[in-house]
């Protein structure tokens, strides 16, 4: 894992194509903007990490 600092205002370049900046910094919390091509999806990790959703037909009566 790639460790950077950044201060409020300043970014980063992921792949020539993602550009990170930092937007505020308020105690432990920080705003991050992100801009990226369309076709490249941005979600949070926990959306990622969360439990699968069900399987389609799961608990229909067969």
């Amino acid at each position: 894992m790639l460790v950077i600092t950044r201060k409020e205002g300043q970014s980063f370049v992921i792949g020539g194509r993602i550009r990170v900046k930092i937007l505020e910094v308020d105690g432990s919390s920080v705003r991050v903007g992100i801009e990226a091509p369309g076709e490249v999806p941005v979600k949070r990790a926990e959306l990622l990490e969360g439990p699968a959703p069900p399987s389609q037909g799961a608990g229909e009566a067969g």
